[in-house]
């Protein structure tokens, strides 16, 4: 199975300010800019606002995954945001979402694409392991325990 961990890097793992659905997408699209992902915020904050209008991305468990393709990029990235106070997202399940994970994709690869978006779905339905990621105590750990559970 892909692994999410060559897609991140520890400066892309944040702990969030916002407080709702727009001001999180915002945030996020912001880590991608400030890492040279993407040059543009606010063309990526509308790309992601695009797909949040077909159906959002909060998919339940305290989980949101936005996600978008991008035909300029040549590999997938992956941000990380983590809330503990939990965010007003409209999740399917309609509770506050805790942990965001940015999916940037490239234009071209479909089938990687499916596989990566049902890697994070599935591994963070394991509520231990999404719990060890809200106990963490910085962001630099929430890398490490996704680090050492990449090499298990």
């Amino acid at each position: 199975m892909i692994s999410i961990l060559p897609y991140l890097t520890k400066e892309r793992v944040i702990d969030l300010k916002s407080q709702n659905k727009m001001e999180v997408l915002r945030e996020m699209a912001e880590i991608a800019v400030n890492e040279n992902i993407r040059e543009d915020v606010e063309a990526l904050y509308d790309e992601l606002l695009d797909r949040e209008r077909l159906m959002s991305t909060g998919i339940g468990i305290g989980v949101a995954v936005p996600h978008t393709r991008c035909p300029e990029t040549e590999t997938f990235t992956i941000a990380i945001g983590r809330s503990l106070e939990g965010i007003r997202y409209d999740s399917v399940d309609g509770k506050p979402v805790n942990l965001v994970i940015l999916i940037i994709a490239p234009g071209n690869d479909r089938r990687e694409y499916l596989q990566l978006l049902a890697k994070v779905v599935m591994r963070l339905k394991d509520r231990e392991f999404y719990q060890k990621l809200l106990d963490a105590p910085t962001p630099g750990d929430i890398y490490d325990i996704i680090a050492a559970d990449a090499a298990e």
